[in-house]
């Protein structure tokens, strides 16, 4: 990676939650998505719980392994992680944690931090056609829990 495109040096504007709010639960479906989220939020010293669940990844222990990297994380910059499937009453924060550099801190953070790296959404679905679209292009099937940044 070029100088240029390194984002060690990237400086996050300090985030406010909308409405005055001081607390914030954060729903997260994977780590490599969640990780720059979750970094900018604690160095804005947002209180936040992280809401892990996605009822589309399949099967169940591809469901295990990327909530252990959220809970991972979670742990390691002090915020709580919650597995659940149910919430309500709360107020949907409209972000695009993807613009201004986002997505390459995403990317960033997830090698730097060695996340797991998820090949497919999660659904029975994507795993199937995946694999088929794998087998006809005579690349190798997913293996699953294996695979890092």
């Amino acid at each position: 990676m070029t100088d240029k495109l390194k984002l060690n040096n990237y400086k996050r504007p300090k985030l406010n939650l909308p409405n005055g709010e001081k607390k914030l639960l954060l729903h997260s479906c994977c780590a490599p998505c969640s990780g720059e989220i979750i970094e900018a939020i604690a160095a804005s010293d947002i209180e936040t719980t992280v809401y892990f669940y996605n009822p589309n990844i399949h099967p169940i222990d591809e469901y295990e392994i990327r909530k252990d990297e959220n809970r991972k994380f979670c742990e390691k910059v002090g915020f709580k992680c919650i597995d659940g499937d149910y919430y309500k009453n709360m107020t949907y924060w409209d972000f695009n944690w993807r613009k201004n550099g986002g997505s390459s801190r995403m990317l960033e953070i997830s090698k730097r931090e060695h996340f797991y790296q998820q090949e497919y959404c999660g659904c029975v679905y994507s795993l199937r056609d995946t694999n088929r679209w794998r087998r006809k292009n005579n690349r190798d099937r997913i293996i699953r829990g294996i695979k890092y940044y």
